[in-house]
């Protein structure tokens, strides 16, 4: 006698039946760590465009600046996610407002363009907000306040888990350093 050999429909319905419990349980997991890695990934390309910034303020022996920009080609009073530019800043004082328009857009350095919908990066010093961050060709941070106070910025993506958003804290002397915090804090 010839015995076909296979799965029957019962064993079939539990395979189906396991491996859609299965995919159930890891699809929100999976989509939980890709918006983690996404919000560090926020922070961590803010941090390096202000190391980029302040590397270019060194090279230049001059002030260079980052700013939101929402148009990749001048500073605007946009937010932040909205996208920011690096240039070489004209202005003659270190609490002068930017210029990018001097040089036209040959002095800008670098863009950055819109950050997820569900991002949030707020710029602070001395707890106001800031709308710029210019360093020094010795590459400090610019003397916006007296006393210098330095530049506290915090990235995330709404809706992340564990300790995935950013601190960057912007040093008076224009050192760099990135710190985990927990996506729930208030900046």
């Amino acid at each position: 006698m010839n015995r076909n050999k296979g799965f029957t429909l019962v064993e079939l319905m539990v395979t189906v039946v396991v491996v859609s419990i299965v995919v159930a349980v890891a699809i929100p997991s999976f989509s939980d760590q890709i918006k983690n890695n996404r919000s560090e990934a926020l922070g961590e390309e803010f941090a390096s465009a202000l190391n980029f910034a302040r590397m270019e303020a060194v090279k230049r022996v001059g002030r260079v600046s980052l700013c939101p920009s929402d148009n990749g080609a001048a500073c605007t009073n946009s937010a932040w996610t909205d996208g920011w530019i690096i240039f070489v800043d004209y202005a003659a004082a270190d609490n002068a407002a930017p210029l990018t328009t001097q040089g036209g857009i040959s002095n800008i350095l670098r863009r950055w363009n819109k950050a997820a919908t569900d991002s949030e990066i707020s710029v602070q010093t001395n707890n106001a907000a800031i709308n710029y961050i210019r360093f020094t060709g010795l590459g400090a941070l610019a003397r916006l306040n007296n006393p210098p106070t330095p530049v506290v910025v915090e990235a995330k993506l709404n809706g992340c888990k564990g300790d995935k958003a950013r601190r960057i804290t912007v040093g008076v002397s224009g050192i760099v350093n990135v710190a985990k915090i927990a996506c729930d804090a208030n900046p």
